[in-house]
């Protein structure tokens, strides 16, 4: 081999590997900047989720200014003690500026009578649905997003406003109140001479979420989506409610789409409540998973097969998953 052809497979090589190196430094950018994008795209969905949440507050807090300033006597004040708390929060009638093309909505199959209602109460997700109420089919009883029946009632599990140690029910509910538009109130089962009732969704949970935490000790923000509390905004509860009737006559309510889903995802849905009701219960919170020593701590009072069939059924193995069992046994619906 001539010192031509050598020196020729020299630089091939060098040049092979400054490819080589060139391509590995790309690929590690190329992976860097996705992970940035996946973070900003995290970061934009909370931001958005946060800019809902203040909205609503601020709309909450604007009312109760003007209120100080026009009522002789201002805004009353109320202690977490009083028999019941009445909340000058906003009324929820904040539309969207451009109408928007709405999406298929994936809803879980519920059991229905004969005549096409559903039987109640009903399990869905974390939250039990008692009554559905009536539709009012005017504007200040629906917005383009949700719709409030009078007689809507809900029930679902949360922090305590007078034990800090322990969870307890709530019972929402939506009230006619003439043509003003609805009256939110929520009762406590620990301190049902308690009633916190408030114009919004939000407004009444605001003050729920602000005594758990002040009770706690927590220096944790305040703000609380109401219509998440009420379930206003699963897919389910908007369908169960855009099925009364009357729906079709509120005429600023964007008509939503919605599709049964399977019942092997149901199952899974149903499963997945389950547990996030398991965790609410033992670790006050639904996204904080328990550990097996948590579970075998609150399971301690009872006997041991009892104890590992429960600790089975929280943990929720896959097996489980697919079992018609856990399908039957998690009051889906």
């Amino acid at each position: 081999m001539t010192n031509q052809t050598k020196n020729s497979v020299v630089l091939n090589d060098i040049q092979y590997e400054l490819i080589q190196t060139k391509n590995q430094e790309l690929i590690q950018k190329n992976k860097a900047l996705t992970n940035d994008l996946n973070r900003v795209k995290k970061r934009l969905f909370q931001v958005s989720k946060e800019k809902r949440i203040l909205l609503d507050k601020l709309l909450l807090l604007q009312t109760e200014e003007v209120d100080h300033h026009h009522s002789p006597n201002n805004t009353p004040t109320y202690d977490k003690r009083d028999l019941e708390k009445v909340l000058n929060s906003s009324r929820p009638k904040r539309m969207r500026k451009d109408p928007v093309e709405p999406k298929l909505r994936r809803v879980q199959p519920l059991e229905m009578f004969q005549n096409g209602q559903y039987k109640l109460p009903a399990r869905v997700g974390i939250i039990t649905v008692h009554s559905l109420g009536k539709i009012i089919p005017i504007p200040t009883y629906h917005n383009d997003r949700y719709i409030w029946p009078p007689g809507f009632k809900i029930s679902r599990t949360y922090l305590s406003m007078t034990n800090p140690t322990t969870n307890t029910t709530y019972t929402c509910s939506v009230e006619e109140n003439g043509d003003q538009g609805p009256k939110f109130r929520v009762v406590a089962e620990d301190s049902p001479e308690n009633p916190i009732i408030a114009n919004s969704a939000t407004g009444v949970w605001t003050a729920i979420v602000k005594s758990a935490n002040e009770i706690r000790n927590r220096d944790h923000s305040n703000s609380a989506s109401g219509p998440d509390y009420y379930g206003f905004t699963h897919a389910t509860i908007a369908k169960m409610i855009q099925d009364l009737p009357n729906a079709d006559q509120c005429e600023n309510y964007v008509w939503q789409k919605f599709d049964v889903m399977h019942q092997r995802t149901a199952a899974g849905v149903a499963a997945a409540a389950q547990k996030k009701i398991s965790n609410l219960e033992i670790m006050g919170s639904a996204n904080k998973k328990p550990s097996k020593a948590d579970i075998r701590a609150a399971l301690g009072h009872h006997d041991k097969r009892h104890k590992k069939n429960s600790l089975d059924q929280i943990m929720n193995t896959p097996d489980e998953l697919k079992s018609k069992d856990v399908w039957n046994s998690t009051s889906y619906v």
